[in-house]
C-alpha cells in the first residue's frame, strides 16, 4: 500500500479503471456516430464533436480538436480501412471552411447545414471575430499524419492565405501582437483579460500562441506544395511575432507570459504634460493567471 493511501483510495481506483474500460469500448464501436454527409450548406462530409447541442453543424476548433481525438481512436484501431472511410470526412472539415473563403479571407465561426452563409458575413466583418486561427493547424495535422500528402489542399491555399492575411491586416497591433475583436466566439469563455473589455484592446496569449502555431503551420503546408516564396513570408511573420510576444507579454518579474492591454490613449505630442516622462509602451501586461 502507498504511503498515504486509504482504503478509500484502493476502493475507487478499480471503480474509475472500469469506467474507462467501458467509454473505450463504446467510443471504439460507435465513433462514426461523428461523420455527417454532404447536403446543404455543407459541400464535403464533416465530423460534428459528438454533442447533440452540435449534432448537424460545424464549429472552428471543435472540429479541429474532435479530429484529434479521432484519430487517436483510429491509431488504437489500427484499421487501413477505418482510416480510408475517415479521411473524407476529416478533410471535408477543413475544405467546408474554404469553400466559403474568398479573397478578403472571412471565414465564419460556425454554420450549420441550413445556413445561409453569404448571409452570416457582417458588413464590418473585419471589426468581428471569425473562424480562430487553427484552419492551418488543422489542415497541416492532418498531412503530416498522412505522410505528407498536401495535394487535397492545393486549390484551397489561396483561401487559406486570405484567411490568414485578414488577421495579419485587421486583427494585428501596430505592436505586432493580435487581438481579439471582441468577446464574442473566443473559445476561452469568462478570461477576464478579454470578456467585458472594450473592442480590440486585448492582446491575448492565448490567441497569439495559436497565432504562432498557425503561422508554423501554414509555413509547412505551403512547403510541402512546393510554395517557397510563400512559405518564407509566413516564416518571417511567425518571427516577428515571436519577438512581440518576448518584448512585450513576458513579464521578467513573474517568469510569465501575460495577456495585454491595448486600450491606451494615443501619444499626442503637442501636450507638455508628462513631456519628461513621455510614454514609449505600445501596451501593458495584464497580470491576470489565465
Amino acid at each position: 500500500m502507498e504511503q498515504g493511501s486509504t482504503t478509500h483510495d484502493r476502493v475507487i481506483q478499480p471503480a474509475v479503471s472500469a469506467d474507462i474500460a467501458i467509454i473505450r469500448q463504446h467510443i471504439l464501436q460507435d465513433y462514426t456516430g461523428m461523420f455527417r454527409e454532404a447536403g446543404g450548406a455543407f459541400r464535403y462530409p464533416f465530423i460534428v464533436p459528438g454533442s447533440q447541442q452540435y449534432s448537424d453543424q460545424m464549429w472552428d476548433w471543435d472540429s479541429w480538436l474532435s479530429n484529434i481525438a479521432l484519430r487517436q481512436i483510429l491509431c488504437e484501431l489500427n484499421d487501413a480501412d477505418a482510416f480510408a472511410q475517415a479521411q473524407p470526412y476529416e478533410r471535408g472539415c477543413v475544405l467546408n471552411y474554404l469553400s466559403y473563403g474568398s479573397h478578403d479571407g472571412w471565414v465564419p465561426v460556425w454554420f450549420g447545414r441550413d445556413s445561409v452563409v453569404a448571409h452570416m458575413k457582417p458588413v464590418d466583418f473585419h471589426l468581428h471575430n471569425m473562424h480562430k486561427p487553427v484552419l492551418a493547424q488543422h489542415a497541416a495535422f492532418l498531412t503530416q499524419q498522412d505522410g505528407g500528402d498536401a495535394e487535397w489542399l492545393r486549390e484551397g491555399l489561396y483561401h487559406l492565405q486570405a484567411f490568414l492575411n485578414n488577421y495579419k491586416y485587421h486583427h494585428r497591433h501596430e505592436c505586432g501582437l493580435y487581438f481579439w475583436q471582441t468577446d464574442a466566439g473566443i473559445g476561452v469563455d469568462n478570461d477576464p483579460s478579454t470578456y467585458f473589455r472594450p473592442p480590440r484592446s486585448s492582446g491575448s496569449i492565448y490567441l497569439n500562441c495559436l497565432m504562432v502555431k498557425e503561422l508554423e503551420a501554414m509555413e509547412y503546408l505551403c512547403r510541402q506544395l512546393d510554395q517557397e516564396e510563400i512559405a518564407l513570408s509566413f516564416r518571417r511573420d511567425r518571427e516577428h511575432l515571436l519577438a512581440a510576444l518576448q518584448e512585450h507579454c513576458w513579464d521578467e518579474r513573474d517568469g510569465f507570459f501575460y495577456s495585454v492591454d491595448l486600450n491606451l490613449l494615443p501619444i499626442d505630442h503637442t501636450q507638455t504634460l508628462h513631456q519628461g516622462m513621455p510614454r514609449d509602451w505600445p501596451c501593458l501586461i495584464q497580470r491576470l493567471g489565465v
